[in-house]
């Protein structure tokens, strides 16, 4: 397993991301690249948990939430590093934007509140006892509200720890855990599950590949970011990821498709163009 794959693949349900602050950059930046300076416009609240949800400014930031998803499974970060990877994202693109440096922390700012907004958002829809109906258009649960409700928001009073805690998970979340053999506290990371245990394919709609056990073909989990190796040429499939170091080829995809589809990503309306 490589160490990226490892160091993504803790996902106790209370615990934060435990990547590096380079791996979060490296999920946030495709959006960056895509969406441009402003590439989150959800609104900004005072408080993460006091967003008011609309799902129509919502649904463009599924993918986003997608790929949060897939770096953690309850998409709980710290504070400081989703702020260390944003100046990241930004020190690598700010000169193409037409932005001067020392807009970095208002960028950086404004960028990790929406952020945080989108995923509070989220959570709270999938832990409502009764869910919205745009719940069921969420990637990962399309087809299906099955797999356990999330516990209630708890976020950090001014602290640098805001943590959005994850699904309690259901009888289909353990199935799918024991599948590919998520560590609980105190175990051991096991042995890469058998592929022929899952079905695969392609989301084009998030840009990630999928998995799903073959006895609940509904319950998809999307794999770690999609990165094009130097060497791959335009007609070869998209090499993709999962926690736990399972790869496999989707067949369905190419390169230069991927590479095609990958030039532009929906921005939403509901807060101003950055600087």
């Amino acid at each position: 397993m490589s160490a990226s794959a490892n160091s993504l693949a803790n996902s106790s349900r209370r615990s934060r991301f435990g990547g590096t602050d380079a791996e979060l950059a490296a999920v946030l930046r495709p959006f960056a690249v895509k969406g441009g300076k402003s590439f989150v416009r959800y609104s900004q609240p005072d408080k993460a948990n006091a967003v008011k949800t609309d799902a129509k400014l919502l649904e463009p930031y599924f993918p986003l939430c997608a790929a949060l998803r897939a770096a953690k499974l309850n998409m709980a970060f710290k504070k400081s590093q989703v702020v260390k990877a944003l100046r990241i994202v930004f020190a690598e693109l700010h000169v193409g934007w037409g932005l001067d440096a020392d807009k970095q922390d208002r960028w950086v700012g404004a960028i990790k509140a929406r952020v945080f907004a989108i995923i509070a958002a989220v959570k709270k829809a999938e832990g409502n006892p009764k869910p919205p109906k745009w719940v069921a258009q969420l990637p990962w649960r399309k087809g299906s509200l099955e797999g356990g409700a999330a516990d209630d928001l708890e976020f950090g009073s001014g602290s640098d720890e805001e943590i959005v805690p994850g699904d309690k998970g259901g009888s289909s979340q353990r199935q799918f855990e024991a599948l590919v053999a998520v560590p609980r506290q105190g175990q051991a990371l096991v042995a890469v599950p058998d592929k022929s245990s899952f079905v695969f394919g392609w989301d084009s709609e998030t840009l990630f590949g999928w998995r799903a056990p073959l006895t609940a073909p509904d319950d998809r989990e999307l794999s770690l970011p999609v990165r094009v190796g130097k060497g791959a040429a335009p007609t070869d499939p998209i090499t993709c990821e999962w926690r736990h170091g399972m790869v496999h080829k989707i067949t369905d995809i190419s390169v230069i498709k991927f590479q095609m589809d990958a030039t532009s990503v929906p921005v939403g309306k509901g807060a101003e163009e950055l600087l």
